[in-house]
């Protein structure tokens, strides 16, 4: 009798010599009755092949009636945690989306893991049995453990201005002149780095102001006549602390006469 284990992932022992890795072939006699036990080694078995009436189960016996190859094949798992917002493939078919995932796989097979950031995050690398930011393969002659990290990227922040009257016209708010109160304090900064400053271009000609860290500014719109309406685009320009800038922009608009 010869006895296989691909891959390994375990070994056999059989009455009358079979010790496999370390002996896989014996002579037995005609007739005699050979019993096989599978013993797993940190993942499962999955079966004899190359025997009669034997499957699943970890022992087989043989009534040695001619030569056997008898094939044993057992299971590793590789275990895959996500740590972040992304996922991980396993040669090219979805494996994990978050959190931990196994599969196994016949013992000696290669796999190949990949890792793909979802938007607003990077791969940061592998640990456990692999290490790096390529492609990862591991070899199931064991159990394999492999954690994938990503960390968010900074994002600029979202700026919002709203603006207000700061004084009433006595002519009527809207008419010349419209002091305006520029309100950027609704903008919002949610990663690491937080807001850092603020800066007002008031879109009449007037120098943009220089960063400051208060979100308000007032200022006082006029029109010179030439028209009956004069609109203006005000901008603020919102910076955080990795130096990440965004705007947002409202029209004023004066009234002449």
């Amino acid at each position: 009798m010869k006895v296989s284990i691909p891959g390994g992932g375990g070994s056999v022992t059989g009455n009358g010599g079979i010790d496999c890795p370390s002996g896989c072939t014996a002579p037995y006699a005609a007739g005699t009755q050979v019993t096989l036990t599978a013993h797993i080694n940190g993942g499962d078995f999955d079966g004899w092949s190359g025997v009669p009436g034997c499957s699943g189960g970890l022992t087989c016996t043989v009534t040695m009636d001619k030569s056997y190859d008898v094939t044993a094949q057992f299971t590793e798992q590789v275990t895959v945690t996500v740590n972040g917002n992304g996922s991980v493939s396993a040669d090219g078919g979805s494996f994990c989306n978050g959190g931990q995932c196994s599969r196994e796989y016949n013992a000696g097979t290669q796999v190949t893991l990949t890792a793909a950031a979802a938007s607003g995050s990077a791969f940061s690398g592998w640990s456990g049995d692999c290490t790096g930011t390529g492609a990862c393969t591991v070899t199931l002659n064991q159990p394999r453990n492999v954690t994938a990290t990503f960390a968010q990227q900074d994002q600029p922040p979202t700026a919002k201005l709203t603006w207000s009257y700061y004084k009433n016209n006595p002519a009527g708010n809207g008419y010349d002149p419209v002091d305006a109160l520029l309100d950027a304090s609704g903008s919002s900064d949610t990663d690491s780095t937080p807001i850092r400053d603020y800066s007002f271009d008031f879109g009449d000609g007037s120098p943009r102001t220089t960063p400051q860290a208060d979100p308000r500014v007032t200022h006082t719109y006029h029109n010179d006549g030439t028209k009956k309406y004069a609109t203006y685009y005000a901008t603020v320009y919102v910076t955080d602390t990795a130096g990440k800038t965004s705007s947002a922009q409202v029209s004023i608009t004066v009234i002449c006469c």
